[in-house]
């Protein structure tokens, strides 16, 4: 019987927190309209700090805004950084955060979007143009 006890309120706990992770601010839910990699714009710079690469749909086409053209970034979808584009990314832009923009009415002047750092494996895991929840702990 405790054991059944538990195990309800437990389920209940985690059901609940989830809404309260969201209100916290810890949660962000909705549509990816951008990915960046923020860093050192100027390999021989460390004072100038901005958006390295920026990938977005513009009517469900793919626009790369890269460092170089020759950059061993992703142009294509699913847009996801690799071995080689991470070695790439801490030589010449280093350190460097990853960045997944998110709308909840992307289109929207007031869609409430935020744009939280987030690790390699999540920025690979979302994809541009569809419905995501990011944990931000």
């Amino acid at each position: 019987m405790r054991r059944r006890t538990l195990l309800a309120a437990a389920t209940t706990g985690l059901a609940a927190s989830a809404g309260c992770l969201e209100a916290l601010g810890i949660q962000t839910s909705g549509v990816v309209v951008t990915k960046q990699v923020w860093g050192r714009i100027d390999p021989e710079r460390t004072d100038a700090e901005g958006p390295v690469a920026t990938w977005l749909l513009d009517d469900g086409e793919l626009s790369a805004d890269l460092p170089e053209e020759d950059a061993p970034l992703p142009t294509e979808l699913p847009i996801q950084i690799d071995g080689e584009a991470a070695a790439y990314l801490d030589a010449n832009h280093g350190p460097y955060d990853l960045t997944a923009n998110i709308c909840e009415s992307p289109g929207d002047p007031d869609g409430d979007c935020s744009g939280p750092t987030v690790e390699r494996e999540t920025f690979n895991d979302v994809r541009l143009g569809e419905q995501a929840t990011i944990h931000t702990l």
